[in-house]
């Protein structure tokens, strides 16, 4: 079963024969589940599936989790720090993670809700939109927010906030910064759109490699421990290497890709313009779909 969700209709797609997609003649059956279903919302934003194998929304109304059956719903009445959820990550204690529009932290564990004004680590000297939540080799995450100059890392309850502007001017952080990722205890990596930037926590420089091949337009969340890149004419990693050329050149006005998730060597890549399955395969064209899960 793969679940993928629309930003516009939100949808729960069953894709059936999963091995045999890549020359698969039809258009795989699919059920659609809305707010008249028990969704809190039709604006979708992420999905993610808990280790328990509950699924969990994230709307503009709230969030829910679904058991295969129904949808159980969540708000600022349940103890939720913003009603719009934008982005769900799980972390390795089971915290699941809600990135909310009013640029509060907050989590749910053992059936309670954590946000600023119960949980005094989730208080933040700033208010920014989370834009990007990362599980970093220590099993730690990352945050990253509308505000490139600021970036925060938290490993169970200790926070540590990282404000390029104050660690080194020599640092660009504007629109072109795409991805963070922690390398090691001593080393966090930037990602440009033209090039990759290692420097250490105090903010020092150590290493720059541009790209030579490309200018990217975005960076996408993929399977993990997989990040990707994508260009004109196809989706990279992070050293530029081509992972999955796409036959549809991308604009580079337009951010199409949302994220990429890689299924039994299949790959499903999901667009402002429905859901690639291997490039062969195009469903809810018109529409966007900003996640995928199985």
């Amino acid at each position: 079963m793969l679940v993928f969700l629309n930003r516009l209709l939100c949808t729960l797609a069953l894709v059936l024969a999963l091995e045999s997609l890549p020359t698969y003649p039809q258009t795989p059956a699919m059920v659609q589940y809305t707010s008249a279903s028990g969704l809190p919302s039709n604006m979708v934003y992420d999905v993610v599936k808990d280790k328990k194998g509950f699924l969990w929304f994230a709307t503009d109304m709230g969030i829910a989790r679904f058991n295969g059956l129904n949808f159980e719903r969540f708000t600022t009445f349940d103890g939720m720090a913003d009603n719009e959820a934008l982005i769900i990550q799980e972390d390795f204690k089971g915290r699941l993670w809600i990135g909310c529009y009013n640029g509060d932290l907050c989590y749910y564990q053992n059936g309670r809700f954590h946000s600023p004004s119960n949980t005094r680590f989730l208080q933040l000297p700033f208010k920014s939109e989370p834009k990007l939540i990362t599980v970093t080799y220590d099993s730690s995450l990352i945050f990253r927010f509308n505000d490139r100059k600021v970036f925060v890392n938290i490993k169970d309850e200790e926070v540590k906030i990282y404000n390029f502007k104050k660690m080194n001017p020599e640092i660009v952080c504007n629109d072109s910064l795409l991805h963070i990722n922690k390398l090691n205890s001593d080393q966090i990596e930037l990602i440009y759109a033209n090039r990759r930037m290692i420097i250490d926590t105090a903010g020092n420089i150590l290493k720059t490699v541009k790209y030579n091949k490309n200018s990217f337009y975005g960076h996408v969340p993929g399977s993990s421990p997989n990040e990707y890149l994508y260009a004109t004419k196809g989706i990279y990693n992070i050293f530029e290497d081509l992972i999955f050329p796409l036959t549809t050149p991308l604009k580079p006005q337009v951010r199409e890709v949302l994220r990429v998730k890689v299924f039994s060597g299949v790959h499903f890549i999901c667009t402002q313009d429905g859901l690639l399955i291997n490039n062969k395969i195009r469903l809810l064209g018109g529409k966007q779909v900003s996640s995928i899960e199985r």
